[in-house]
């Protein structure tokens, strides 16, 4: 009786086993056929390559400035007059030969002057940018105004161009002047200039018919 009851008992916990087994492998089945895929579209669009070096025309740029009720005229200064040229196009990105000493005489200085936008800065409260400074001399016959051109000061030069990187001399200020002098929407502002011209690399010298009060504020930044 006693080997019965043993028997019965080591046969119930090998059936409980089995159907246990089989149990948490149906499970796993199950969860196994259950499991769903979903399905991505992805959407490609075509896209345009060109090779190194070469501009991709169009696009569409948008400034927000103070002449927002004027559209621009062009990116040459010297062409166009609109306020466009110079504020927007040339100011952000050009070096002026004199420039408003603001850390001198701004509010990080003495406070000597405002420096507003669009307000033409006096003389005294210039700076040399790519000049290093100027002298006006109202004894010598013609008038003379004498700039030093700044050393070091080097053109990054461009490979699609040609052109290697050298150093800004006087000569390229000449060419710059008289350029402006030559464009017919400003060639008027300069009739007081007899000429232009350069005695060495780092100096340029202009004679005048006439003595301008303002002469300055043709030639250095306004601004």
């Amino acid at each position: 009786m006693k080997n019965k009851f043993l028997l019965s008992g080591l046969a119930f916990f090998l059936t409980a086993s089995l159907l246990g087994t089989a149990l948490i492998t149906s499970s796993c089945s199950s969860t196994k056929t259950s499991t769903t895929t979903s399905s991505v579209t992805v959407t490609t669009s075509a896209v345009t390559t060109t090779a190194a070096n070469t501009p991709q025309m169009g696009g569409t740029l948008t400034v927000l400035n103070q002449y927002y009720t004027q559209d621009p005229a062009g990116f040459d200064p010297q062409l166009n007059q609109r306020p466009w040229s110079t504020p927007i196009w040339d100011n952000p990105f050009c070096d002026w030969l004199a420039v408003g000493d603001i850390d001198k005489y701004g509010p990080r200085g003495n406070d000597a002057f405002a420096f507003q936008i669009d307000q033409g800065v006096p003389q005294q409260y210039l700076t040399g940018q790519v000049l290093t400074g100027w002298t006006v001399d109202t004894t010598s016959n013609p008038i003379t105004v004498t700039f030093n051109v700044r050393h070091g000061i080097m053109w990054s030069g461009n490979p699609l161009d040609n052109m290697a990187p050298r150093e800004l001399t006087a000569a390229d200020v000449v060419y710059t002047f008289n350029r402006g002098f030559s464009a017919p929407t400003v060639a008027g502002v300069y009739t007081w200039v007899s000429s232009v011209a350069a005695t060495d690399n780092y100096t340029v010298v202009a004679n005048l018919k006439s003595f301008n009060a303002i002469w300055y504020f043709y030639w250095f930044s306004c601004i």
